[in-house]
């Protein structure tokens, strides 16, 4: 084993020394433990990364992307919340700290981040050795890569509708769908890099269309991530105007977007407005906002919706003290949710399965119209503690960095396979979910990736790499 992986637990440890000691430090090692992660992971210090491709032209490779938006929002999120508990507004004292009691639980779940978030990168390391791959696209010689991902698009566009109608579809319906969504950020992204004029229209007009669906919907994560993988797109080739742009862009998704969804979602959802009325309104209320409105708005998002950790404080409070682990029934509740409901009519609704260990906890009373499901490292601490917390991310790293690596084998390499069809199909596991939500996905993407593959293979679209090793 490499000794250098120790590097990644170093703030662990210390952070565990001052638990007892100053819950406050405690809670800025730990906190700042995911800074130094990403120091010792990006630097090399650890593992040597993948040397192929320049760095910075990595992004859609695990380690960084998918890595960056699952930590960040699991661990470094939680600094608006810490900062409210101990009084603030921003950086304005402006009541007195919440008891000690409260802060030390706030510092042991940054701890348990901190150690979900080093067993993460320790599993994504060991697998990430990247080899030439075994299968490369065989097209002719104008096919070029945005005409590629504008005919993946409409693929997984067609096959988002069929699914609609076919019995067990549902099984792949979303699947589809958000592989539609990211194609058509690849197809859009890759016509503008090779100034395919064509494809520029075409495709532009889906990703816009896209994007206005999701902001008339509620859903800020659906308008925030096309923009992200977009510019991850663009980036190889116009790095000093994503530089540039990015600090209003950032302000943009922490300040006005949740204050615009917020609104939309309160009108539409919660008050039946037809969805383009409470998009109007919402544009109206942010366009009249005044600043400091607008911040002391968005300073409850930061701290309750930004973070789940004020859910995760009552899990790590109640479980297992007063609610014991729970490791058989969400294991077999995970397995119970792969089987299509055609094959498995009796299968278990996972979201009622979900919600009931949420009740049986108690973070949520039941008859509360509201969907509360644990994030991954939740449900990791609800399966066995620590040693839960430890296992499950560790094993999660592994299986990304696996399907990564495995689907540039299996479609020519980086670009349409880290890029494309991995950040399509295991969309889930760039924000994670519960237990029974990712099992079932990862399963079934795991039967689409080798299907798209057999049928490549087949039309002779996918080739035997003649300089595979």
């Amino acid at each position: 084993m490499n000794p250098r992986y120790i590097l990644l637990y170093l703030p662990i440890f210390i952070a565990y020394l001052l638990q007892s000691m100053d819950s406050s430090w405690a809670y800025w090692v730990a906190w700042g433990g995911s800074l130094w992660i990403y120091l010792v992971t990006f630097s090399g210090a650890v593992k040597q990364l993948p040397n192929d491709r320049p760095l910075l032209n990595q992004i859609f490779r695990p380690f960084f992307l998918v890595h960056l938006i699952f930590s960040g929002y699991m661990a470094i999120t939680s600094i608006f919340f810490y900062l409210d508990a101990m009084g603030y507004l921003y950086f304005d004292k402006i009541k007195a700290a919440e008891s000690y009691t409260y802060i030390s639980t706030i510092a042991y779940c940054q701890f348990l981040y901190c150690l979900g978030h080093a067993a993460y990168v320790h599993g994504l390391l060991i697998f990430l050795d990247y080899k030439s791959p075994k299968y490369i696209i065989q097209v002719s010689s104008n096919f070029s890569i945005s005409k590629l991902f504008f005919f993946a698009t409409l693929f997984f566009f067609i096959g988002s509708i069929l699914f609609r109608f076919l019995p067990g579809g549902a099984q792949f319906l979303i699947q589809f769908q958000l592989s539609t969504v990211v194609f058509a950020v690849f197809s859009f992204g890759y016509a503008l890099l090779e100034k395919k004029y064509i494809y520029i229209f075409i495709t532009g007009l889906i990703f816009f269309y896209g994007e206005y669906q999701a902001l008339t919907s509620g859903w800020k994560e659906f308008t925030v991530l096309p923009i992200l993988l977009l510019g991850a797109v663009l980036w190889s080739k116009y790095k000093k105007i994503i530089l540039v742009i990015s600090p209003f862009v950032l302000f943009i998704f922490l300040f006005i977007i949740p204050y615009y969804t917020g609104i939309v979602r309160n009108l539409s959802w919660g008050k039946n407005v037809d969805t383009q009325k409470a998009a109007s309104i919402a544009i109206d209320k942010v366009q009249n906002e005044n600043i400091k409105g607008l911040l002391d708005e968005n300073w409850a998002f930061l701290i309750y919706r930004l973070s789940e950790i004020k859910m995760f404080m009552i899990y790590v409070t109640r479980v297992p003290t007063e609610v014991p682990y729970m490791t058989e029934d969400i294991l077999i509740q995970s397995l119970q949710s792969i089987p299509p409901r055609i094959l498995y009519p009796n299968k278990p609704i996972p979201e009622e399965v979900i919600m009931n260990r949420v009740y049986e906890i108690g973070a949520v009373k039941r008859g509360t119209n509201v969907s509360a499901k644990p994030a991954f490292i939740a449900d990791s601490y609800i399966i066995g503690g620590k040693i839960g917390v430890i296992c499950s991310l560790f094993l999660l790293g592994m299986l990304v960095a696996f399907l990564s690596k495995k689907a540039e084998s299996l479609f020519g390499g980086y670009i349409i396979g880290s890029g494309g069809i991995f950040l399509a199909l295991f969309y889930i596991l760039i924000r994670g979910n519960a237990f029974e939500y990712l099992v079932n996905s990862v399963f079934w993407s795991v039967f689409t990736m080798y299907l798209l593959f057999f049928i490549g293979r087949n039309i002779n679209i996918l080739v035997k790499n003649p300089n595979y090793k």
